[in-house]
């Protein structure tokens, strides 16, 4: 008998009424997965859709709770300057994985460049992984030489 009082990362915390009450602290690597997993290629797909990728690259170091040690494999995923078809669908496919975006630590790191000058990189902030999107500030008029 217990009733769920809390949730972070992989840990679901268990208050049990018995004699005392304790605290159990049960880590579920599998069960929990469906709600926290992201898939990586889509992602990418998604976010790259309306914009030309000049090269791109990724960074994967899982932090997930596993007891298989292939699953914590850190990895490097990178699409090079004037690519071709065959290298941009090899390091799309390369990014079919799932990995942790929920909270706790950032598992997925790195940055893309698109053709137009501006970037995205990968940032976390309150335990939630995302791909942020930057363009160049314009440059003040202070900053050009004819307005001296």
């Amino acid at each position: 008998m217990g009733t769920l009082v809390g949730r972070s990362r992989r840990t679901v915390y268990l208050l049990w009424w018995k004699d005392k009450t304790i605290i159990y602290n049960i880590v579920f690597s599998n069960l929990l997965n469906h709600i926290i997993m992201a898939n990586a290629k889509k992602e990418f797909i998604e976010h790259t859709s309306n914009k030309i990728v000049k090269c791109a690259m990724i960074d994967y170091s899982p932090h997930t709770f596993s007891w298989d040690e292939e699953e914590k494999v850190h990895t490097v995923h990178m699409l090079p300057v004037d690519y071709t078809q065959e290298e941009y669908d090899e390091f799309v496919n390369s990014l079919d994985f799932m990995y942790d975006d929920g909270y706790g630590l950032q598992e997925l790191y790195g940055y893309i460049w698109f053709t137009d000058g501006t970037w995205s990189d990968r940032h976390e902030y309150d335990g939630s992984e995302h791909w942020d999107y930057h363009r160049a500030p314009g440059i003040p008029v202070s900053l050009i030489k004819s307005t001296f």
